[in-house]
């Protein structure tokens, strides 16, 4: 480098405003994104009002729950994992298959809306597979396969952004 000059200046600065139409970008998807969201709930929300003549006072509420909800199911899953991640050390697997089956039993009885049931019973679906796959471990002695199958297992136990915005029935 041979010091400060006016060709690195220049670029200096062209890395700046480089850097800085990024940041714009990604601050413009995220907003983009927000928006999507807020159209489909808020579209919802008026075919549920209008339409279907439910009272607001319903719509807020189920807001509420869908947010506790969510919120609860995904303090649900980082336990799930913990879990999993014990039987993948073979950490006590026999507590760790009670362990989800308590979570398993929790998460059926999350308070939810209508509109989310199938979210919800898509989400019981998956966690009785990653159930079943433990014992499965359990029972095979550590078979390297069920622990495969319970790591795909865990990763549809997440729920996605597209699950919410088109579940399936």
């Amino acid at each position: 480098m041979q010091g400060i000059n006016s060709e690195n200046i220049i670029i200096i600065l062209v890395i700046i405003f480089l850097f800085y139409l990024a940041i714009k970008f990604i601050k413009g998807i995220l907003k983009l994104i927000i928006l999507i969201i807020l159209f489909f709930t808020l579209g919802l929300s008026l075919y549920n009002v209008f339409i279907l003549k439910k009272p607001i006072s319903y719509e807020v509420n189920r807001y509420k729950v869908d947010f506790v909800y969510f919120k609860e199911a995904a303090e649900l899953n980082k336990e799930a994992g913990k879990a999993i991640n014990s039987i993948k050390k073979e950490e006590s697997i026999e507590e760790q298959i009670l362990i989800l089956e308590e979570l398993y039993s929790k998460a059926a009885s999350l308070e939810h809306s209508e509109e989310i049931k199938p979210i919800h019973n898509t989400y019981l679906k998956n966690l009785q597979r990653i159930i079943s796959t433990a014992r499965l471990y359990y029972n095979s002695q550590g078979s390297k396969e069920a622990l495969q199958e319970l790591t795909d297992n865990y990763d549809s136990l997440t729920l996605r952004f597209k699950d919410i915005l088109f579940p399936k029935k």
